[in-house]
């Protein structure tokens, strides 16, 4: 008897795998959505938030902080590691990032990723509100004006009010 019975359906697929295929195999991270559509209402330039997207693909759980090496980091981003140093200095300034006591003196460096919680929370609250007020217009004009410069309803007209009224 062989293990090749095609009578089963094949496995579902995720929906990460269909769309990204075998690209997230060796891994991926998960990013809140609001970190990149409030960018610049955080005041975080595009360096920053580089330095901050990798302290964010090395926080595996809540309970393991990350630790990443300013040279592994400056070594991804082609930049030298003083620039690192300097970016991770302004996000522990600014409360994206805070540094933990090190419990021994060999022990890596780590960092606290809480603040950086903490700083979206309100953003996101904004849009769930905005989702559960089914304020559809809102949540689309953030979309499509940062990708289109045009607001939801020159986008879809009517589309968006018959969402509102539940007629679709």
């Amino acid at each position: 008897m062989t293990n090749t019975d095609t009578s089963r359906e094949p496995l579902r697929q995720s929906r990460v795998r269909q769309k990204w295929d075998c690209v997230t195999d060796p891994g991926f991270l998960t990013l809140p959505y609001v970190l990149l559509l409030h960018q610049s209402d955080l005041k975080i330039s595009s360096e920053h938030l580089n330095v901050l997207l990798n302290f964010i693909a090395h926080w595996h759980s809540n309970g393991r902080m990350p630790h990443p090496r300013t040279s592994t980091i400056a070594n991804r981003m082609g930049i030298s590691p003083r620039s690192v140093q300097r970016a991770m200095s302004w996000l522990i300034e600014n409360g994206f990032l805070a540094k933990l006591p090190r419990l021994r003196r060999d022990d890596p460096q780590q960092y606290d990723m809480l603040p950086l919680v903490e700083k979206l929370k309100p953003y996101a609250m904004e849009r769930i509100r905005f989702i559960q007020e089914k304020d559809f217009e809102r949540v689309l004009d953030d979309n499509i004006h940062i990708a289109t410069q045009k607001t939801a309803k020159e986008m879809f007209g009517d589309v968006v009010k018959k969402l509102t009224e539940n007629e679709l």
